[in-house]
């Protein structure tokens, strides 16, 4: 029976429990204090991932120590590591945490940890005058966190290696924070004002991950981001502008930012991460390169979710009416998906029926009628051509369109005829020699500035 379990802090994360434990039995060896705990020898103690822990809460319990759920949720990195991951992985993630099995979800998980552990000199002086010692604070060790978010202030490295192993001794070690390796007096790193604003920032957003479950669903993610580029400016169609996308990122992040994090990219390259994230595939990404993204394009962690599945909701949930008005299904709900495209700040919905007629509808005629209505006419087959033929000479016979009003009539006359208006600008367009070479250059500049797409 275990004699006694540390009292757990705020904010601690639990392999410093395991590590003051260590301290105040007296053991020498690690792997003694891990049989004491477990009844197991465990060779290995990992601070970023905890394994078997509901062994461990059934041996401690009994010393008011905090719910098992409580204790990874507030003392473990579970909700950082999980909260960008499917259900699966989540679910795989706690059964490690929980009882140890490997499951190979480690790797998939896109997991980065530190070089060293990180401290706050401040927090060391209040931890010691309020408890007598101090510990390894959970916010501190966050991948890509650099500032202390309570005083405001940039985290030293200590004098303990993340990765615990001791060459020296042959074997893995447990250690706690103590005065010894982080000296209160160190000096921390001294970053220009932008700099440092953008890592307050980046902590804030990073501290929401690690804290409880940010309601993100993964597989909405690329889509999410490509439409923030899009309301941006940075998308046309389907293309990303990757060569503004990237000049603007850096801009906005600065060289200093993107070396201290190591998420520097090559803008020339075709392909890195910056491009790629937006991208839907099975490449495994880092919280902090996602909220990376989320921050520049001017969003926070709790307000992402709003943007789930946008482009369908704009104009309500699919499917949508067809508006041909010469088929059989005019106004049946037939058309799955459209095409969102942006012009001149009004968002403009593209949509095209397997009868084989294209039309586009105004959003903001949308929100103020509550109904769809014809924008414009984009494309039709031969034989919906030959119906409006008709319809402007007036050889259509009249039980064609006993379902349409005279108003409606009349808007589909006039949409129609600019519709074949502007077929024949379009034909009747052949571009001189010099028109093609400048064409050659447009399209050339075009491929260089959307080459990721």
């Amino acid at each position: 029976m275990i004699p006694f379990f540390p009292r757990i802090y705020e904010d601690e994360l639990f392999y410093s429990v395991l590590a003051r434990y260590h301290r105040y039995s007296g053991n020498v060896k690690s792997i003694k204090t891990m049989r004491d705990l477990y009844g197991e020898n465990i060779i290995r103690v990992y601070s970023h991932i905890d394994r078997k822990l509901k062994r461990l809460h059934e041996q401690v319990k009994i010393f008011d120590i905090p719910i098992l759920e409580e204790l990874i949720a507030k003392h473990t990195f579970y909700f950082y590591y999980t909260n960008f991951k499917g259900e699966e992985i989540k679910r795989r993630l706690k059964e490690v945490i929980l009882n140890g099995e490997e499951c190979g979800v480690v790797r998939l998980i896109g997991m980065k940890y530190n070089r060293y552990f990180k401290y706050c000199s401040h927090c060391i002086r209040e931890d010691i005058e309020k408890y007598g010692e101090t510990y390894w604070h959970l916010q501190h060790q966050i991948f890509g966190v650099h500032v202390c978010l309570k005083h405001n202030t940039i985290l030293c490295n200590s004098d303990v290696y993340w990765n615990n192993y001791s060459k020296k001794r042959g074997l893995f070690e447990i250690q706690g924070a103590t005065l010894e390796n982080c000296p209160v007096d160190r000096k921390s790193a001294v970053f220009c004002k932008n700099t440092k604003q953008k890592l307050v920032i980046i902590a804030k957003e990073l501290l929401k991950v690690s804290r409880g479950d940010c309601n993100i669903i993964p597989d909405e993610l690329s889509r999410i981001y490509r439409y923030l580029l899009f309301k941006k400016g940075y998308m046309k169609g389907k293309f990303v502008n990757s060569k503004k996308f990237y000049h603007d990122f850096i801009k906005y992040y600065g060289e200093e930012v993107l070396e201290l994090l190591n998420l520097n990219f090559d803008s020339n390259k075709r392909t890195n991460w910056v491009i790629s994230i937006v991208k839907k595939g099975r490449r495994v990404f880092s919280p902090l390169q996602h909220i990376l993204i989320i921050v520049f394009l001017g969003e926070k962690i709790n307000t992402i979710s709003q943007y789930r599945s946008l482009e369908e909701s704009l104009f309500g949930e699919g499917p949508y009416p067809c508006l041909n008005p010469f088929t059989k299904h005019y106004l049946e709900y037939k058309i799955d998906t459209f095409e969102l495209k942006l012009n001149q700040g009004n968002h403009i919905g593209v949509f095209t029926c397997n009868c084989g007629f294209t039309f586009s509808c105004l959003l903001k005629d949308y929100n103020e009628k509550k109904q769809f209505s014809i924008h414009q006419i984009i494309g039709m087959n031969k034989e919906w051509n030959n119906y409006f033929e008709l319809l402007m000479s007036g050889g259509l016979k009249q039980e064609t369109l006993y379902h349409l009003d005279k108003e409606v009539i009349m808007l589909l006359q006039k949409k129609y005829l600019l519709y074949r208006q502007g077929k024949k600008r379009m034909l009747s367009c052949k571009p001189s020699s010099e028109k093609l070479e400048q064409y050659r250059k447009q399209w050339l500049e075009y491929r260089e500035n959307y080459s990721n797409f």
